[in-house]
């Protein structure tokens, strides 16, 4: 479980909005399992907006990735989809690479991927 001294900015109250392309696997038990499927399948990226992002220390990062059907309220009621877009929460922490949840409303990291860059034609 995440400890209170993990931050969370709703990046909307900045009136910012962040654009991202990652690609997700849904419902992956962990980080090893999400890296060896995006590594082994061709996911296409999706357009996903983060709504906000947590920052937390490289041991409360750990905790979150080795279980990723663990309950969090915090993503609970979070995530989903405006239109084209997905709705995603922004996780980061030192010596880290950056994970992009989308709980699609429920308590755990339903969708979770890494960003990618996507060249243009």
């Amino acid at each position: 479980m995440i400890r209170k001294t993990a931050t969370a900015i709703n990046i909307k109250d900045y009136k910012m909005q962040k654009i991202v392309n990652v690609r997700f696997i849904r419902k992956p038990c962990n980080i090893e399992e999400m890296t060896a499927d995006l590594e082994q399948y061709d996911i296409r990226p999706v357009l996903s907006e983060v709504i906000e992002i947590w920052d937390m220390s490289a041991d409360e990062y750990d905790i979150f990735a080795a279980d990723f059907f663990a309950h969090h309220q915090r993503l609970n009621g979070k995530g989903g989809r405006t239109g084209n877009l997905h709705q995603v929460i922004e996780i980061n922490a030192p010596e880290r690479k950056t994970l992009y949840v989308n709980p699609e409303g429920f308590d755990y990291a339903r969708y979770v991927g890494f960003e990618t860059i996507v060249e243009s034609a």
